[in-house]
């Protein structure tokens, strides 16, 4: 079953991806010691005081070695068993970072470029605005939008290949949403400033004709 991600998961997977690999590499590797170890352990390890004949040792009461043995062997196996589950978690969490890492290079520009600036390479955020001809509410919407798509895409379960060919039809539709939603200052501005000259001509006009 995949693992269900969040703005707050994909940023950290972006700004710690190698870290995150590397640590659970390590885990990995801990773990399949220890499983091979406890696989190898043999009851003379675990028996010192109990002689091979079945009979207590010096310090010991009396015991079954059957039973101590059979308790051994439980006692083994729900550790292997145990052992077997956090690989298997981890193995899931290497698969989530994958996923998210490569949803992350279905994304274009400016989706990609900005997330790369800030997450990954770890420039400051009003940095990167400012390398960017848009309104801050404009760049806010286009950073916000790129974990959108990051999350979309992961959760789609598609190959990420697909995702890929798919995605420019994605970028335009967010692009349009985007400039629907928010209409630009400058739009505002150009008619206030013409009106302005319309109306100094005006006056001009009239003064003249006075």
């Amino acid at each position: 079953m995949m693992q269900k991600v969040n703005e707050e998961m994909v940023k950290d997977i972006l700004r710690n991806r190698d870290k995150k690999i590397g640590n659970i590499h390590q885990k990995m590797l801990a773990l399949y010691q220890e499983l091979e170890a406890a696989g190898n352990m043999q009851a003379r390890d675990i028996l010192p005081a109990i002689r091979m004949d079945g009979t207590p040792g010096q310090k010991g009461g009396h015991k079954d070695l059957g039973g101590v043995l059979l308790g051994y062997q439980w006692q083994q196996y729900k550790r292997s068993t145990e052992i077997r589950r956090m690989m298997w978690a981890l193995s899931e969490q290497k698969e989530t970072v994958n996923r998210v890492w490569a949803c992350f290079y279905a994304l274009e520009d400016p989706y990609y470029s900005i997330l790369q600036a800030i997450y990954v390479e770890n420039q400051l955020y009003q940095t990167v605005e400012d390398s960017y001809e848009f309104s801050h509410k404009t760049f806010e919407k286009h950073r916000q939008h790129g974990i959108e798509l990051v999350i979309r895409f992961y959760e789609s379960g598609e190959d990420i290949a697909e995702l890929m060919r798919r995605h420019p039809d994605d970028v335009q539709k967010g692009k349009k949403e985007m400039a629907e939603e928010e209409p630009e200052n400058n739009g505002y501005d150009q008619i206030s400033l013409m009106g302005y000259l319309e109306g100094e001509g005006k006056g001009k006009k009239e003064e003249t004709a006075i």
